[in-house]
């Protein structure tokens, strides 16, 4: 028990050292943030796009919604399977 503690501790000790030097070293380097404004600026334009495509299908299920319920009750998909007799 105390040794998975003493784990867990010596983890998060050694996580927050190495957030620490990611964050000093990311403040110096002007190229690092300009990368990252390219990644942010296409996750932006990958959402706007995916967006759009479930606008478009949104619209599609609108669609056939309406046709499905304006066609007369008695009609079936299938063509000719009401029975005969």
């Amino acid at each position: 028990m105390i040794s998975g503690v003493m784990f867990l501790a010596t983890v998060a000790l050694i996580a927050a050292v190495v957030v620490r030097l990611m964050d000093r070293r990311a403040d110096g380097d002007p190229r690092s943030l300009q990368r990252l404004e390219e990644r942010v600026a296409r996750l932006e334009g990958t959402i706007e796009s995916m967006s759009s495509e479930m606008e478009r299908l949104g619209e599609g299920q609108r669609f056939m919604t309406k046709l499905l319920s304006e066609r007369p009750h008695g009609a079936s998909g299938a063509g000719g399977t009401e029975p005969r007799g």
